[in-house]
């Protein structure tokens, strides 16, 4: 095997020597990553309405939208799906002087159609703005930010009227098109949704023009009747066609349209609407409006997700502006009907993991030296890996790797190694000290498998190499994630492992039930230092529970569980307590406490910054903890409102060193205060001189990613935005902890 692969070594050298100058410029890299692999927030891009997202075969996003100038056409290019927003704009068409094509540039979607390129959108007249109709442009170039864009003139629908909103796709090796249009004679319907068969990707035939839906449900007349903006998913067996519905201000709805996928897409008949809106307004969570949405995939391919503009002002009575922004969330499958479940859309306040593959650097996109280079293989991620990091020059350098806070995280490589014997690389961080990274050999060259070394990052941007050390390793790709540990691949005593698909690896450990049950974790952290261990658990006992959690044999320290109302057996959540971890290997033991709970997994996230300036942000409303008014008297209020970046709305965070946290209002200088130590449910949060007292103590627990709860010490009752409220001004009060959205902030180090 070691004879086989010193011949391809041989047989790849002159090609090798040839790639060495410039893989050692890095002209070989690229910018991978978004601008956080860990996780996401809405809104992903401001200002942007009608989004468009298409996902190709080169591996990239190419994103276009409605611009709030109504004048030119963006084209975005990302490698991840939530990397978009913060990918740079090249604009590639702007509006004509006069004439068509002169004015209100809307809803542009690139799409990929026989080895070229083109993007169909919305133009006026520059004389009479409204009289939009359905334009296209082409381009031959590979990489669509480049090459030239060159108009291919109007498409002709059946009869001329109000068009707008073109989408494509192919069905049975039949490309059709899908838009919105005034129908022929109507004064009172703005627009229906048709379908008719392409001939070519700029003609239809205008015979085959079909209707889909009309405007004929209430819940599509608020404001105009209108049925817009199609998008076109296909799974399971059928056709599914969002829309958009009434006017494009708050009031704006997504409806769906079914299709078998063995009907006939010409005939309304095969269309069946939905009764009710898919997807609309959620003023709890302050969006309102949500629509002309695009359907998108995950960069690894397992993940669905919508891509939709909303407003984050339900007052708003205009659909012209730059008010409306681009939002991305995951949704799933009925088992039943097959069909789309949109649910709700989001708070800016929630925060997502990122889509699955977006923490995923390819090393054929890397910087790379020596005499690395990429290799084509089947069972690689992205059908490429690197290899031939076979002496001291060669390396493979992942830039851009992006973390939203300092801490320990863990990198798994996946790697291949056919080369009978174990390989190792040496990795850097940033420059740092070189650590060893072993690979056990495989199979055969094409094979895969991964190892996961945990190693400390910067907040921001980092950049990590691995370099040739010993015999021969090719590497797939790099991946970043929370430290975690699955409880069923512990050391489990006196306890059981349960099989359960809502578990994370599938498996939990339960029955923690006697003295002498626990679950020993052997844990490697590569600094020193205090550690936040999240425990993802369920709860279905009706009471309280807690766990006993040591480290290195130490003092126990008390995991509390806390019972909700309604949670059962599969009802997971996250709890917290922080945790002193020596550099390099230690012993974790989570034993029996009070009353029952079964243990998922756990993670070790970077402790909250003592010290760190943060934002504040409800879950529930996306607004933000604010001193009212920038007040600076003991006793002035604390509320929420929207974000506006400044020192009344934000809080420094100080460790106590007891378990507890103090938060001191920058602006004011002024501690986070329960009023007069009241333990009363409802009792007001102002600010008040620090004063160390219990009712100025916090404990702070995560509870999902970047989100935690706030229980104040004296009371044992959690910081909490009265009734849900999504307006400027709600009061923060104290309230029993009741696991709500309303309980729960986004802890985000600001300045």
């Amino acid at each position: 095997m070691r004879v086989r692969f010193l011949q391809r070594v041989a047989a790849a050298f002159l090609n090798a020597a040839l790639l060495l100058t410039c893989a050692l410029s890095g002209a070989h890299a690229e910018v991978q990553g978004s601008a956080n692999a860990i996780n996401f927030r809405n809104a992903n891009l401001l200002h942007r309405a009608d989004p468009w997202v298409y996902k190709h075969t080169d591996g990239y996003y190419y994103y276009m939208s409605t611009v709030p100038e109504f004048d030119r056409l963006e084209l975005r290019k990302s490698r991840t799906l939530s990397g978009i927003g913060s990918a740079a704009p090249v604009v590639i068409w702007t509006k004509h002087a006069s004439g068509i094509m002169g004015a209100n540039i809307w809803a542009p979607e690139i799409h990929f159609i026989n080895n070229k390129w083109y993007v169909y959108f919305t133009a006026g007249e520059s004389s009479n703005a409204f009289n939009v109709r359905l334009y296209a442009l082409e381009n031959s170039a590979a990489d669509p930010t480049t090459g030239t864009w060159v108009e291919d003139g109007r498409i002709t629908t059946a009869w001329d009227s109000f068009t707008l909103d073109a989408t494509t796709f192919v069905h049975n090796n039949v490309q059709y098109l899908v838009w919105a249009q005034k129908p022929a004679g109507s004064n009172n319907i703005n627009s229906n949704v048709y379908i008719a068969k392409m001939t070519d990707p700029l003609h239809m035939d205008v015979s085959t023009q079909t209707l889909v839906t009309t405007p004929n449900l209430t819940w599509e007349q608020q404001g105009y009747l209108v049925n817009e903006g199609p998008e076109v998913i296909k799974r399971n067996g059928q056709i599914f066609i969002s829309y958009s519905a009434s006017s494009c201000d708050p009031r704006y709805v997504m409806g769906l349209v079914t299709a078998s996928d063995t009907s006939n897409l010409l005939s309304s008949a095969s269309w069946s609407k939905s009764s009710t809106p898919v997807f609309q307004s959620n003023p709890s969570a302050n969006v309102y409006g949500p629509g002309h949405n695009a359907f998108v995939q995950s960069a690894d391919g397992t993940e669905d997700y919508l891509m939709y503009h909303a407003y984050s002002d339900g007052t708003v009575n205009t659909c012209f502006g730059n008010q409306r922004s681009m939002r991305i969330q995951k949704f799933t499958w009925d088992a039943a009907t097959g069909k789309p479940v949109l649910g709700v859309p989001v708070s800016t306040g929630t925060v997502m993991p990122t889509p699955a593959g977006d923490n995923r650097f390819e090393a054929e996109y890397a910087v790379r030296g020596g005499l690395a280079t990429v290799m084509t293989y089947a069972n690689a991620s992205n059908g490429k890996d690197v290899g031939f990091i076979n002496d001291a020059s060669s390396f493979v350098r992942f830039d851009n790797v992006q973390v939203p806070v300092a801490g320990a995280y863990a990198l798994s490589i996946r790697f291949a190694n056919g080369s009978g014997t174990t390989a190792s690389h040496k990795m850097t961080v940033n420059g740092g000290v070189a650590t060893v990274v072993s690979y056990p050999p495989m199979a055969a060259w094409g094979t895969f498998s991964t190892v996961t070394v945990n190693a400390q990052l910067n907040a921001g941007s980092n950049a990590i190499t691995l370099t040739y050390n010993s015999n021969f390793a090719e590497i797939d790709y790099l991946q970043v994630d929370p430290i975690s540990y699955e409880a069923e691949a512990a050391s489990v005593v006196n306890a059981q492992v349960v099989s359960d698909v809502g578990a994370t690896g599938g498996k939990k450990v339960g029955y923690i039930d006697t003295s002498n049950s626990y679950v020993q974790f052997a844990i490697n952290v590569p600094t020193a230092g205090i550690y936040t261990l999240a425990a993802r658990h369920d709860n279905g006992s009706k009471a309280a529970a807690s766990h006993l959690v040591s480290v290195n044999g130490g003092a126990n320290v008390t995991l509390n569980y806390p019972y909700y109302a309604g949670d059962g057996w599969v009802s997971y959540r996250s709890t917290s307590v922080n945790v002193t971890l020596n550099a390099g290997a230690n012993t974790v033991r989570i034993a029996k406490g009070a009353g029952a709970t079964e243990l998922d997994r756990i993670e070790l996230l970077p402790a909250l910054q003592s010290g760190g300036r943060y934002r504040l942000t409800n879950r529930s409303s996306g607004k933000v903890l604010d001193d009212a008014n920038a007040g600076t008297a003991d006793g002035n209020n604390v509320q929420q409102w929207e974000d506006l970046s400044n020192t009344a709305q934000r809080w420094t965070i100080t460790d106590l060193g007891n378990g507890y946290y103090q938060l001191i209002n920058v602006v004011s200088g002024k501690a986070l205060n329960v009023a007069s130590g009241s333990t009363v449910d409802g009792a007001n949060v102002d600010i008040s001189t620090s004063t160390g007292a219990n009712n100025q103590q916090w404990n702070i627990v995560n509870v999902g990613p970047s989100t935690y709860k706030l229980i104040a010490r004296h009371s044992g009752k959690a910081l909490d935005l009265i009734g849900a409220s999504p307006a400027n001004g709600a009061n923060i009060r104290q309230w029993p902890d009741n696991g709500l959205d309303a309980q729960k902030w986004v802890l985000e180090l600001a300045p």
